[in-house]
Parts: C-alpha cells; sequence; structure tokens
C-alpha cells in the first residue's frame, strides 16, 4: 500500500501503562497504514484481537496466558484510537480481518468487552 504507515503505541503502551508496567522500548501494538485514497487499514498485533467471527475484536494483554486487558487499559485503546481514520482491521492471524466498516466494528467492541467484564 503507498500512502502513510503510523505507528499506534497506543495499543500497547497503554495496556503497559494501566497495569502499572513499563513501556517496552520500541513497543508499536498496531500500524495503521493508509493508501493514497485515504483509505486507512488498522494492523493490530495480539493486544487487539479480531475474533474468530471476524466482526468483533476482543483485548487481551497476553493470548499465551490468557491474561485480560483491565478496563482502564481498553479506554485508553478506544481513546487513541479515535483521531484515527481507517476502514479495515487485518488481525496477527491468517483470517482474522474486518473488511470493512471496521471503525464501527472496533467501537462496538470496545462497548462489548467492557461491558462483558463489568459483569
Amino acid at each position: 500500500m503507498t500512502g502513510r504507515r503510523i505507528e499506534v503505541a497506543a495499543l500497547e503502551n497503554a495496556a503497559h501503562q494501566a497495569l502499572g508496567l513499563g513501556v517496552p522500548e520500541g513497543a508499536a501494538g498496531g500500524v495503521l497504514e493508509q493508501g493514497p485514497d485515504g483509505r486507512g487499514a488498522l494492523l493490530t498485533g495480539d493486544v487487539a484481537q479480531v475474533a474468530m467471527d471476524r466482526r468483533h475484536l476482543s483485548f487481551m494483554y497476553s493470548y499465551p496466558n490468557y491474561t485480560p486487558l483491565n478496563a482502564a487499559a481498553v479506554r485508553r485503546i478506544a481513546e487513541a484510537i479515535v483521531p484515527l481514520a481507517f476502514d479495515r482491521i487485518y488481525g496477527a492471524w491468517w483470517g482474522r480481518n474486518i473488511e470493512r466498516n471496521a471503525k464501527a466494528a472496533f467501537d462496538a467492541s470496545v462497548a462489548r468487552y467492557l461491558a462483558a467484564i463489568a459483569g
């Protein structure tokens, strides 16, 4: 994709800060690729992960250790994503992508996740 590439440090940094951990040197946690047509694609790492249904995301601090993110970290990530323009999300695993309306899916997923962890 030609256009601009923005490191979205807020994804991983927000998770580390909310858990009281230092931010790793050079941590990105995600990348926003924006093409010349203005369409953007959020390339997530494993902090914000596209779910099996490919309509939602979930949030984990550590997938191998099954450590979920707390509400403060997810809120910080959501706040950092607000100004970004994207319509697709590409997850860390093969075939785990949201091909359209990704910004709305992201926003809905944040609300869904926060409701689920609130009990």
